[in-house]
């Protein structure tokens, strides 16, 4: 398992290509890693190809042999509706210096409801915002 995250570790630190065949944009892409003749492990690679297609057994521009690297997928969790708003609440808005306002749907007009600025107006009409 060391092995695999110094692996993927290397992948990101190389300079690295990805082989299009002329596929759509959203197939999977897969990573592997080249076996050099002598048996040690050379170049990581992503390699773009469809679900139904065999795993490559050789290096597209080398000709090397290659082994498929298992990982696990990036489902990002950082981005999440609940991260975000832990991350927006009022006093951390507050303590990083921003002015937060929401739009009240029934006047159209936007309403403080955080942030410490006395220069920042509690109310924002947006019929004045247009004539400007």
């Amino acid at each position: 398992m060391n092995r695999l995250r110094t692996s993927y570790l290397v992948m990101y630190l190389q300079s690295l290509y990805i082989v299009h065949k002329n596929y759509n944009t959203f197939m999977p892409t897969y990573v592997y890693q080249e076996i050099l003749s002598d048996g040690s492990e050379g170049e990581v690679f992503e390699y773009i190809q469809r679900m139904s297609d065999e795993p490559l057994k050789f290096h597209p521009k080398t000709g090397n042999l290659v082994h498929k690297i298992f990982h696990s997928p990036n489902v990002s969790n950082k981005y999440t509706e609940g991260a975000t708003q832990s991350i927006l609440t009022k006093e951390n808005i507050e303590n990083n210096g921003f002015t937060r306002y929401e739009k009240d749907k029934l006047t159209g007009c936007y309403n403080k409801t955080a942030g410490k600025d006395k220069r920042a107006p509690n109310i924002i009409e947006t019929d004045k915002l247009r004539n400007q």
